[in-house]
């Protein structure tokens, strides 16, 4: 539906409280904008806040014919840090205003409403405050909005650039397995994704169980942390399943809703790894993974995943995509057979509070990036081999790609801690949009 390109945006600030009012908008918004990501909808949203600590606001634009427009926001007491070589030389508490990939809407042209729905936002942010947008994509009608410094959103914002360009990987599904494996694009990860099931004809008695309904959520809970406290998103990054406030209320959402998907690998009836997923509209969004890392050399999570591509296979559920969340691993990499192009985004208000926050910021990225630039130059002149990298843990494969993004003084618990790539990237790799509520910098 595509609503008058004449009609005026009228973004209006909504008070949420989860009330029954509160839900049928949300199922209002989800059938007139056509959502297709959870991170829109806000009865998934309001499902998964910390209320101890966060908050959601929502702006929406709605006219005669329904509602044109959505702006979802986690709001949440944070510290901005900047880091240089292990060392915390700026650090400022601010309320942030967590985004996901910028607002929805369905006017058109669409690049004047998502405008207005960022000018609006600007006007409803307190003293100290600052929009962290998390994945906009590259060529978006948002990206093009931040990049041209003429348009109204910079007039609102001051801009800067949080990392540098990632990618967001995901899965065309037609419904085959066999099909998928015919779509990735080289014969080495065919051959890496297919190795997989020997792996679970293997002497050890290897078993996959699928969980769905609300009824086995209990079991899949119990069975999914005992692996998670395992695993170093765990152990290091205190990122598991269990660690996540609202995470378990959002799998029981889902699975009284019908679009829980998870999976368990057994080595008899011990579980070693799983995975989990939400399905919304007719994507299936990967949020969790974890294995343990005493059983590494099974490759379980290589394993679950090809045995839960089979079972999407068997159950024909109406699925065209598989969406890995956004930020890098080389896992996702050796799999997806769709890439995008994302950034994400710090952008801070112009008046004279949020001019305080940005200013020291900004010139630090100023010298962080002269001082890039300059030692790049001098190891041209000079030469210089790559430095070596530190040495990784069995069950940390996934750093080798923040090293390509970061350089290699950010791997390891502390490094990852402060590195805003790594804060990002590992949330993400769990499928934690809690950890880009409070995404870092790291300077090398």
């Amino acid at each position: 539906m595509v609503i008058d390109a004449t009609a005026l945006c009228d973004w209006q600030s909504l008070a949420i409280s989860g009330s029954a009012s509160d839900l049928k908008f949300a199922e209002r918004a989800r059938r007139d904008l056509q959502l297709c990501e959870f991170q829109h909808d806000v009865a998934w949203q309001s499902t998964d806040i910390d209320a101890t600590r966060e908050r959601l606001v929502v702006l929406s634009d709605c006219s005669d014919t329904g509602v044109a427009g959505l702006l979802c926001a986690r709001v949440a007491d944070n510290d901005i840090t900047y880091t240089v070589a292990g060392r915390t030389i700026l650090r400022r508490k601010i309320a942030q205003y967590t985004i996901h990939q910028g607002p929805v809407t369905t006017r058109n042209p669409a690049r004047g409403a998502i405008e207005a729905g960022m000018e609006k936002l600007a006007t409803e942010m307190p003293t100290g405050s600052a929009v962290y947008v998390s994945a906009v994509p590259r060529g978006s009608h948002l990206d093009d909005l931040l990049a041209d410094r003429r348009s109204g959103l910079r007039k609102a914002f001051h801009v800067i650039p949080w990392g540098r360009s990632s990618t967001h990987f995901k899965i065309r599904w037609s419904g085959s397995a066999e099909a998928y494996l015919a779509s990735l694009s080289s014969k080495t990860k065919r051959k890496n994704v297919r190795r997989a099931s020997q792996r679970l004809k293997s002497d050890q008695p290897l078993r996959v169980e699928c969980f769905r309904s609300a009824g086995e959520i209990n079991r899949f809970l119990a069975d999914g942390a005992a692996i998670s406290a395992k695993t170093y998103q765990a152990r290091d990054l205190g990122l598991g399943l269990e660690d996540q406030p609202g995470r378990e209320a959002l799998i029981r959402f889902a699975a009284h809703r019908n679009a829980f998907l998870g999976h368990i690998l057994y080595v008899g009836d011990i579980p070693i790894a799983f995975r989990y997923g939400f399905i919304f509209g007719k994507t299936l969004f990967a949020v969790g993974t974890g294995y343990d890392p005493a059983h590494v050399a099974l490759a379980p999570g290589s394993i679950l995943f090809l045995e839960a591509l089979n079972d999407l296979e068997r159950s024909a559920l109406p699925i065209d995509l598989i969406d890995f969340m956004p930020h890098e691993n080389s896992f996702k990499r050796d799999r997806a057979n769709l890439e995008i192009q994302v950034h994400n985004y710090f952008l801070f208000p112009r008046t004279w509070s949020g001019f305080s926050i940005y200013a020291p910021i900004a010139l630090l990225e100023i010298v962080a990036d002269v001082a890039g630039r300059n030692l790049r130059r001098i190891r041209r002149i000079f030469g210089s081999s790559k430095p070596a990298r530190p040495s990784q843990s069995p069950d940390s494969n996934d750093l080798e790609s923040y090293t390509k993004l970061c350089g290699p003084a950010c791997i390891g618990p502390t490094g990852a801690r402060a590195c805003r790539l790594h804060a990002a990237s590992m949330g993400a790799h769990l499928g934690s949009h809690s950890a880009w509520r409070n995404p870092k910098v790291c300077a090398v």
